[in-house]
């Protein structure tokens, strides 16, 4: 390991959501989540947002693979829908989470590729 901390400022319970549940206004930024205290106020320094830009730059030119996630959840898919009972799949959003995986690097690539990142105060 490095030895470092590494702070996730969100949870599993956003993944894969354009507009998460936990009643994000729809107007903030859609590249970074900013109703945790900590990431907010973060956030709110230049040198972070920048550094938060390249970073999310070199994630979408190195590991976001559409392609591939996109065959990932198809191979998810037939693998746990035999066992999926009536009750939950009124849970299940295949096509929700692969329009999420299409529609990911547009919405990203709007934010991280201007001079600075959509100012967001709380």
């Amino acid at each position: 390991g490095t030895g470092k901390l590494h702070f996730m400022p969100w949870g599993a319970d956003c993944l894969f959501e354009k507009y998460s549940r936990l009643r994000v206004d729809r107007s903030s930024p859609r590249s970074v989540r900013l109703k945790g205290l900590v990431a907010n106020k973060l956030y709110q320094i230049p040198a972070v947002r920048k550094k938060y830009a390249a970073t999310m730059k070199k994630l979408m030119a190195e590991h976001w693979d559409e392609e591939k996630l996109l065959a990932e959840t198809e191979r998810i898919e037939a693998m746990v829908t035999p066992h999926i009972s009536d009750y939950q799949w009124r849970g299940v959003r295949f096509e929700a989470v692969r329009d999420f995986i299409r529609n990911r690097r547009p919405d990203v690539e709007r934010e991280i590729n201007g001079e600075d990142m959509p100012l967001w105060p709380r």
